[in-house]
């Protein structure tokens, strides 16, 4: 254990283990102290949700609701596994902001009792990449995307911009355009032409069935 401590610690990382069912975190490796400033102890799922950099929460507040929503499927289907991974910033207590990748393992297992399980690794990636352009997000079955973070794994994810995101938002809540504009201030055709770009970018064929796949992702 203190040789995997030293190890995470080198990789700047830390990971907790719970039960995601009763989402419950029941270890978390001493790393935590490095990278958040906070101890092991005061470590639970709401801490980290209050610790995300404001400019990243409307992009992850779905996140925390997909991964949930990912156990009760595992548990009834009595079997299987999915892995989450995203890009976030951390604004930490003395105000310092870190660059990280947060990835999830959640897997069903009837040892040491029938549950599902989560195991959480967060890594400081400031280092690694320029995550000004691309915001990495995965959610699905693929195991290959539950490994030590590299410029490959970081690049695969999406181009939209907040603005982008919010907007997109504003429309899953069912505004239009006119709207859109009155309450971001921006042109009508400003809101258009970001609308258009969205498609672009992601070669959806429309607005709405880009929305349903990024709720589907957490990310709405």
């Amino acid at each position: 254990m203190k040789e995997m401590e030293t190890l995470l610690r080198e990789r700047r990382q830390f990971f907790c283990v719970g039960d995601l069912m009763e989402m419950r975190i029941d270890f978390v490796s001493q790393g935590v102290s490095d990278l958040l400033g906070l101890g092991p102890e005061n470590m639970n799922g709401a801490t980290i949700t209050r610790l995300i950099h404001p400019a990243d929460i409307s992009r992850v507040k779905s996140f925390p609701s997909r991964v949930r929503r990912a156990g009760i499927d595992l548990f009834h289907e009595k079997e299987g596994q999915e892995f989450f991974s995203a890009t976030s910033r951390f604004l930490r207590p003395d105000g310092q902001v870190l660059d990280a990748l947060f990835q999830n393992w959640a897997f069903y297992s009837k040892t040491p009792y029938e549950s599902v399980f989560s195991v959480m690794i967060i890594t400081d990636i400031s280092h690694l990449s320029d995550l000004n352009n691309v915001q990495h997000h995965y959610v699905g079955r693929d195991p290959s995307f539950f490994r030590y973070p590299d410029d490959a794994l970081l690049k695969t994810g999406h181009s939209l911009s907040d603005k982008e995101l919010e907007i997109l938002s504003l429309v899953a809540c069912g505004m239009e355009s006119e709207q859109i504009a009155q309450k971001l201030t921006r042109s009508v055709h400003t809101v258009n032409t970001h609308r258009r770009n969205i498609l672009r970018k992601t070669g959806r064929a429309n607005v709405q069935e880009l929305i349903l796949h990024l709720k589907d992702q957490g990310m709405l």
